[in-house]
């Protein structure tokens, strides 16, 4: 698992670094997709077609990545990668007990618990959601070019670890921004 630590320093230097950059060569994002509610982030222009950025997600859990992005020869055109939070994956209910195996044969007693587990487990779904850390691939889409204002579009596949599953989970997320 990434150490959130490590993402923050990251944000933090990128941050301080600002005072040398040109202030030109940093946009801010703000937007909204599949399965974060909102992602805030910064990137910082390298050259005329490819920038690096860092990004906060927040939706049922929440995370920050840091990541690349190069231009295709047409600049509307992007492709790149990041490491951090790549997903949301909810928690197991699978020890539900539908079948009632009860001792007790009160029809209102056995339907009662298994509406409870199911409930339980509904909340716990809804609050336990956890964050997938690893590393993602995108394909982007910006309407007026990679490092201009304006609307982007990013199609991502990502790979990582959530602590809700014994194996490594995969994630396709969609996120439509507006770069400023």
């Amino acid at each position: 698992m990434l150490n959130k630590n490590l993402l923050t320093l990251a944000l933090f230097s990128s941050l301080s670094y600002t005072a040398q950059a040109k202030q030109d060569d940093w946009n801010f994002t703000l937007g909204s997709g599949y399965p974060y509610f909102a992602t805030v982030g910064t990137n910082y222009k390298l050259d005329d077609s490819s920038n690096i950025f860092v990004n906060y997600k927040i939706g049922l859990d929440d995370g920050f990545s840091i990541g690349y992005e190069k231009a295709l020869e047409n600049p509307r055109h992007s492709v790149g990668g990041y490491i951090g939070a790549v997903g949301i994956k909810d928690n197991k209910c699978e020890n539900i007990d539908t079948t009632a195996n009860n001792k007790n044969d009160d029809f209102g007693t056995i339907i009662g618990g298994a509406f409870s587990d199911a409930l339980g487990c509904a909340i716990s779904a809804a609050l336990g959601d956890e964050t997938t850390q690893g590393a993602a691939l995108f394909y982007g889409y910006s309407f007026n070019g990679l490092n201009q204002s304006g609307w982007k579009l990013r199609f991502e596949a990502g790979y990582g670890e959530n602590k809700n599953r014994e194996d490594n989970v995969g994630h396709l997320n969609f996120s439509a921004r507006y770069q400023f």
